[in-house]
C-alpha cells in the first residue's frame, strides 16, 4: 500500500489538518520526515512514536517555521471481509477529537464548560471530511 496525504481545511474555524494514511505508524512518520524535508527518522517524533508504539493511529502537532501544524497518522489495515485496506472509524473519531480540540484551544474556545457545540460541530465536519476523502482514494474504505 502506498502512504496517501490527505489535507482537510474547516473553512469556517479557518484551520486545517494533514492526514497521513499509512500501512503502518513508522510509514506514516517516514512520510511526514518527507513533508517536513528532514533527514529520515531524524525528526523528533520518531523517538516519542516510532517503532510502531501506537500500531492503529496517531495525532501530533508539528511546529514547523513557528507555525504549529496538526497531523494526525491514520493506518490502513487489511479487511478479509471487504478485501481492502480500511481505516477504522473509531481510530478516525478518536483521533479528530484530538485534532478538533487542539484547532478550538488554538482559537482560543473552552470546550471544558457546558457549551460543546464548537467542539462537535468541528469533530463532524472532521469525521466526515475525512471518510469522503479516505473513500475517494483507490482501494481503500473505512470500517467499523
Amino acid at each position: 500500500m502506498k502512504t496517501r496525504v490527505l489535507y482537510v481545511y474547516a473553512d469556517v474555524w479557518k484551520e486545517s489538518c494533514t492526514v497521513i494514511v499509512s500501512p503502518t505508524i513508522n510509514a506514516g512518520l517516514s512520510k511526514l520526515d518527507e513533508i517536513l524535508e528532514v533527514e529520515p527518522r531524524k525528526s523528533k517524533y520518531w523517538e516519542d512514536h516510532g517503532d510502531d508504539n501506537f500500531p492503529t493511529a496517531l495525532s501530533i502537532i508539528v511546529t514547523q517555521d513557528d507555525e504549529p501544524k496538526r497531523v494526525m497518522i491514520l493506518t490502513a489495515e487489511w479487511d478479509e471481509k471487504l478485501k481492502s485496506r480500511c481505516v477504522n472509524i473509531g481510530s478516525i473519531s478518536h483521533e479528530c477529537t484530538h485534532i478538533a480540540m487542539w484547532m478550538l484551544d488554538s482559537r482560543g474556545e473552552d470546550v471544558s464548560g457546558e457549551d460543546h457545540e464548537s467542539l462537535a460541530y468541528l469533530q463532524e465536519y472532521l469525521i466526515s471530511t475525512i471518510i469522503k476523502k479516505i473513500e475517494k482514494e483507490r482501494g481503500m474504505c473505512v470500517s467499523f
